[in-house]
């Protein structure tokens, strides 16, 4: 991680991953992208054709702010009218006018939106040339190129690891046929008692990573690491968590938005915008102050429905947001800035309760202080209790910067950066952190998922040799005890 500004950072996902780990580190290559996801001459085409259209827009009635329904380059509009078979005709005709302007206020509205975060998204994107152009090679480096600490060797049959994937998606179908177990591995490779795989919080709570056992697949479990997977009705483990530490301080949300790319390629299934409303975040949230994290696409849909629906449900406010500016290995922007369908960025927005005074969250001297991120040091935890279990009393932390950048090579579809050491400044040095839907584990924190160890299986890490352990200091930095 290496700052470029007050408000731009430049993330090498890799090596975040890496810090969790003491013994172990990630395969090469999760994290790279070696040429944008569209074509130039498909990126020509396409401006050329809103060109011409735009220009032909230009003598039809439209309303102001709105853009104009552009027919897909596939299917163009025919000079003269076809003839209908009246045997094919479809039974029910297809609503056209409204929808057709609603989704023209929707194009206009999410435009209205990249033109106010472009500025800083470019200046972002400018610092990090600047930075590519002048810094040595090594510091350029887009992916954590030190090996020296860690001795590596390839894992025995190469081919096993490709194949041998554990499918947690069908297995979640068949857990009350099967009745998958998870068992820790220890140094011996004898296996403790082993436990129920779903709907269980499991926890590591040695400090350093624990080889595990689950339904016969290995896994790797962080220091100080717990674990949810089941699906979005089964959170009671999660809650009875929630409510014996009075808490999380922090929440991030990654949820499988409802998108055609994800739908199209079966890669992950989506979640309806409205069943997020049936997540008790308030009961998750600790009473004295949580910072909430909330990954979003940038469909304008999701948007509108956040800031409607979600957002008074949950009874948050949005204090600040954050993007993450995809890149590929050689610094290029995955696709065009200007390309309105697939953007080269995502959004992370930040959210505190409503409720909460600003004086619970921020001491006078705090609420005064500068949002100079790269220069922020976390707050130490200074706990008074009577006897009684009274609650702890805390030094302020500072507020998070408004239009963070994060520069980084994506991973596997919709595999975002740890946020772990991001979020740090603006958190408790002793904080209970919480990430929900998610993919993978990250040291000190509790993760829950129907898809929590996917990227935990073995075949994604590079095991050590004998006598080579991995020094890694970051991790102490981030392994919170509740």
């Amino acid at each position: 991680m290496r700052w470029l500004s007050e408000i731009c950072v430049l993330l090498r996902c890799d090596e975040l991953i890496n810090s969790n780990y003491r013994l172990h580190q990630i395969t090469r290559g999760q994290f790279s992208l070696l040429k944008p996801y569209q074509a130039p001459e498909l990126v020509q085409a396409h401006t050329s054709v809103h060109t011409a259209v735009s220009v032909a827009s230009r003598h039809l009635p439209v309303a102001d702010n709105k853009r104009t329904h552009v027919p897909h380059r596939s299917s163009p509009v025919p000079s003269e009218p076809l003839p209908v078979d009246s045997s094919t005709r479809p039974l029910k005709r297809r609503r056209q006018g409204k929808s057709d302007s609603q989704a023209e206020i929707r194009q206009g509205e999410a435009q209205q939106r990249h033109d106010a975060h472009q500025p800083s998204l470019l200046s972002a994107y400018r610092l990090f040339q600047h930075f590519l152009q002048t810094a040595k090679p090594t510091e350029a480096a887009l992916h954590n190129t030190d090996t020296s600490s860690l001795q590596c060797h390839p894992a025995e049959d190469s081919s096993m690891q490709q194949t041998d994937t554990l499918d947690l998606l069908a297995l979640h179908e068949l857990k009350y046929t099967l009745h998958p177990k998870f068992s820790f591995v220890a140094k011996e490779g004898t296996h403790e008692v082993p436990v129920n795989l779903f709907d269980n919080l499991i926890c590591n709570d040695g400090d350093q990573e624990q080889i595990g056992d689950a339904f016969g697949h290995t896994v790797v479990i962080p220091a100080q690491a717990a674990f949810l997977l089941s699906d979005i009705k089964k959170l009671s483990p999660l809650l009875t968590a929630a409510e014996r530490q009075l808490g999380f301080h922090c929440i991030v949300l990654d949820p499988p938005w409802e998108n055609k790319s994800a739908k199209r390629g079966s890669k992950y299934p989506t979640l309806p915008s409205r069943n997020l409303k049936g997540i008790p975040l308030q009961k998750l949230m600790r009473a004295d102050g949580c910072l909430v994290a909330l990954w979003v696409t940038n469909r304008e849909r999701h948007h509108r429905f956040i800031h409607e629906e979600l957002l008074p449900h949950w009874g948050l406010n949005h204090v600040a947001t954050w993007f993450w500016l995809k890149v590929t290995d050689s610094g290029e922007l995955v696709s065009p800035l200007e390309v309105a369908h697939r953007r080269p960025y995502e959004v992370l927005m930040l959210l505190q309760p409503l409720g909460t005074s600003p004086h619970q969250l921020l001491s006078p001297a705090a609420s005064t202080a500068t949002n100079k991120a790269s220069a922020v040091k976390p707050a130490d935890l200074s706990i008074h209790t009577n006897g009684e279990g009274a609650q702890p009393a805390f030094h302020a932390t500072p507020p998070p910067p408004d239009g963070l950048v994060m520069v980084a090579v994506p991973g596997e579809h919709s595999r975002k950066p740890q946020l772990a050491q991001l979020l740090q400044p603006y958190l408790l040095a002793k904080a209970s952190c919480l990430e929900m839907f998610a993919r993978e584990l990250t040291a000190g924190w509790t993760s829950w998922g129907n898809q929590v160890l996917h990227f935990q299986q073995e075949k994604f890490f590079r095991a050590p040799a004998v006598g080579q352990p991995k020094q890694c200091a970051a991790i102490d930095q981030y392994i919170f005890h509740s």
